[in-house]
């Protein structure tokens, strides 16, 4: 059986709330006394261990804190992200390799309202020669509450158009415009599944 050792810190980090990195992963729980999301813990992907079934037999839930379905189908769908990260060429990591550290930077203002950045990537399993192009289509996937707010939509628009600008001056890449904008309670399950999730967290195919 798999462990993931989940220790208490001081304060979250939106940056890693809502399985915005594939490495750390942070959330709150409400406990029977404080009855507020007040406790927070962090859990690294590294810190994962296996035991015997056997060793848990004679344990039982903790019954302080109170987990609800969505902080623990975060949890869950963090730890499978793991397995089914999406792999990019070593080709195409290198040439946006310049370019990563400032898209990062304009999406940690959004870490709140942004659960994912997401694409399709042509080709996806092969590494260019040089003077080959990829084509490459972006979709930012945004929480319902601020895709409903206008004035949301206008400051992620000036977001989006600076990653376009940054992408679209890459010779080896043809970002595809625009970028689309889609709601989480919009997207269907055949569409999601046909995207691949940008991490900004290297993973080619050669690891």
């Amino acid at each position: 059986m798999e462990l993931l050792y989940i220790r208490e810190i001081k304060d979250l980090d939106s940056s890693f709330t809502k399985g915005k990195s594939t490495r750390r992963l942070h959330f709150n729980l409400r406990t029977e006394s404080e009855g507020d999301d007040k406790v927070c813990f962090e859990c690294l992907a590294k810190d994962r261990y296996w035991v015997r079934r056997s060793c848990l037999v004679n344990l039982n839930p903790d019954k302080f804190f109170i987990t609800d379905g969505n902080k623990l189908q975060d949890l869950i769908d963090w730890v499978i992200r793991r397995y089914l990260r999406s792999a990019f060429p070593d080709e195409f990591n290198r040439r946006l390799e310049g370019d990563k550290k400032r898209i990062r930077k304009l999406l940690k203002k959004h870490s709140e309202d942004i659960e994912g950045v997401f694409c399709r990537l042509d080709p996806m399993d092969c590494d260019l020669p040089p003077g080959g192009v990829y084509k490459l289509r972006l979709y930012v996937l945004i929480s319902p509450v601020y895709y409903r707010d206008e004035n949301y939509l206008q400051n992620i628009d000036e977001t989006i158009a600076k990653i376009e600008s940054i992408v679209g001056k890459n010779r080896g890449i043809n970002l595809i415009p625009p970028i689309e904008k889609l709601s989480l309670d919009e997207i269907t399950v055949g569409e999601y599944r046909q995207l691949s999730r940008w991490d900004f967290e290297d993973l080619s195919f050669k690891e």
